[in-house]
């Protein structure tokens, strides 16, 4: 019910903390009256879907000739203790074209610049640096939820992004130091941060196999369609 700076809780922060400023601001009007509020329902995230390597071309295949064949679940054979040579990984992009999207991610670059690398990876060569990854950093893009976070938890390292806590979703793939680590918006806790991640890999490797454990529950396990149904039909009784 109150307007945000280019509709995102995380904008708006970064615009009123950090004085940051979109050459064109996105701006939609917030809900007027809080009867309408009890018309929203909590729906599912997008991590239900094949986001394995070769996932997005399984679905592209699919799209085009309709064929249940390449509906197939990702599956993850890799476990969490495995050799992983890489402390923290952090590929990603830093341009979008709003600047108050873009400014975690160019911040984060310039406080971590040992850890991250902007230049693009081939999806194989991407994989392959997951695999080797104690801890791979996942900084919110055009939400806060991005595909990153999916290829993390299936390829087994500790996903480490900011801090979630503002955010309901189901599945809650995100919870603190249980199935993943966070850190500040501001960043200023982010060094101690990748320090614990670097100091306690016992602890933060149990914290990745819980996060890989729950995320594949809700997606390959022989229970996951019982979940998804409880939900949605909770979603409609409601």
């Amino acid at each position: 019910m109150e307007p945000l700076y280019g509709r995102r809780t995380y904008t708006d922060y970064y615009h009123h903390a950090n004085g940051v400023m979109d050459e064109e601001p996105e701006n939609k009007a917030p809900v007027q009256e809080e009867k309408y509020l009890e018309k929203i329902r909590l729906g599912w995230n997008s991590g239900l879907a094949n986001y394995s390597r070769h996932g997005p071309m399984l679905m592209q295949f699919y799209q085009y000739t309709r064929l249940p064949i390449f509906l197939r679940y990702p599956s993850s054979k890799l476990r969490t203790t495995e050799n992983r040579r890489i402390s923290v990984s952090c590929r990603m992009g830093t341009y979008y074209k709003r600047e108050t999207v873009s400014y975690q991610r160019r911040q984060i670059r310039s406080l971590l610049p040992e850890y991250v690398q902007s230049k693009k990876l081939r999806r194989g060569a991407y994989f392959s640096e997951l695999r080797k990854s104690h801890a791979v950093l996942s900084p919110f893009g055009l939400g806060e939820i991005t595909l990153k976070d999916f290829e993390v938890f299936l390829t087994g390292g500790l996903l480490l992004k900011p801090d979630m806590g503002h955010l309901e979703t189901w599945p809650n793939f995100y919870r603190d130091r249980e199935t993943m680590l966070t850190f500040r918006w501001d960043l200023n806790d982010l060094d101690q941060v990748i320090g614990f991640v670097e100091a306690e890999k016992n602890q933060t490797e149990h914290i990745a196999r819980e996060g890989q454990t729950h995320y594949l529950q809700y997606v390959t396990s022989g229970t996951a369609a019982i979940l998804f149904h409880n939900h949605f039909s909770k979603m409609i009784s409601d």
